[in-house]
């Protein structure tokens, strides 16, 4: 949150800070839906487990991405080997390709458990 507030008005920034906030408010609902949902059943927390490491680890890339991207787009004038715009290029490949994938993620963990748990152990 600090890194958006401190980046929101860069210009050259503003195609990744929106869908970077989103990221993170998106994150913060489904922590607290995880929680709320893990006090009345106990295996929500369980059911939520893979997709909520891969939405964390998403939200944490986007954060790494924007990092560099911070970095880099000063330097993209001045560079002729072409790293920087690489750098700037991937991040926008990572948010407009990758970080969208946070959505079904976040819908897969809001879907609780019951659908999970009610299987059979001979199912599987």
């Amino acid at each position: 949150s600090e890194f958006i507030e401190n980046n929101s008005d860069d210009e050259a920034l503003q195609a990744l800070i929106t869908p970077f906030a989103v990221a993170i408010e998106r994150l913060s609902d489904v922590t607290e839906f995880v929680i709320g949902a893990a006090a009345e059943d106990k295996n929500a927390i369980g059911a939520a487990s893979v997709e909520y490491l891969e939405l964390f680890g998403l939200t944490a890339y986007a954060y790494m991405w924007a990092r560099m991207a911070a970095v880099a787009a000063p330097k993209v004038a001045g560079d002729t080997s072409g790293f920087y715009d690489a750098k700037l290029r991937t991040a926008n490949f990572f948010f407009s390709r990758l970080l969208p994938r946070s959505v079904s993620l976040s819908e897969s963990i809001r879907s609780g458990s019951n659908d999970m748990m009610s299987l059979d152990v001979e199912a599987f």
